[in-house]
């Protein structure tokens, strides 16, 4: 799960916004110093998994984008050294919070269910009438990518894609929204459950009679 928000370059200092952040343990300066990026240990606001950030300057864009990504598990031994999330969105909290307080935010979650528990709130497969008619092997609709057109602070959601894997049991959906957000410790959760919010809309667990 990630949340990537933009930023206008002019409001902020770039460089500083990045040599600072590469100050803090496990990030690291790309080449061009254009960018920053690392990895962030547990915390208060962490309890399992990781977390990376990135902050890039897009000079010929006027902006400032930071990302960050929340992963669970981990790629192997802790990092002896790294900074934590809370630590890291304290630190930018500092650099970006007094001049510009909200961005524009591009959340992206993504989730894998079993179908022997899960299922699609819209049936998949299904064979649309006339569409494939033509096609040769009896070919299903397995997906569905919707788009939404219209969005208010209680309906966030950009796209959607909900597809079944019969052969291997499983079905994913991927969720796209688009919010205002502001970098504070309340972030990840608010992050969080802004998309766990939509899943049922998508995924329901087949004992449930509709419901998450």
């Amino acid at each position: 799960m990630s949340v990537s928000i933009h930023y206008p370059a002019e409001k902020l200092r770039p460089r500083d916004l990045l040599q600072s952040l590469a100050r803090l343990p496990g990030m690291h300066l790309r080449t061009d110093k254009q960018a920053v990026r690392g990895a962030l240990g547990r915390g208060t606001i962490l309890k399992s998994g990781h977390a990376h950030l990135e902050a890039v300057h897009f000079k010929k864009d006027g902006r400032v984008a930071v990302e960050l990504e929340l992963v669970p598990g981990s790629h192997g031994p802790a990092p002896t050294r790294s900074a934590s999330l809370g630590g890291a969105i304290d630190r930018l909290a500092e650099l970006i919070g007094s001049v510009e307080a909200k961005g524009k935010a591009l959340v992206s979650g993504n989730f894998t269910f079993d179908l022997k528990r899960w299922e699609p709130t819209i049936p998949l497969p299904f064979t649309p009438p006339g569409v494939v008619d033509k096609m040769p092997g009896l070919p299903q609709i397995c997906g569905l990518d919707f788009s939404f057109s219209e969005r208010n602070d209680k309906q966030p959601l950009h796209r959607a894609f909900v597809t079944i894997y019969p052969g291997a049991g499983r079905m994913v959906v991927r969720l796209l929204l688009l919010f205002v957000a502001e970098i504070n410790q309340g972030l990840p959760e608010a992050v969080l459950d802004a998309v766990e919010a939509q899943v049922p809309v998508f995924a329901r667990t087949k004992d449930s009679g509709g419901s998450k």
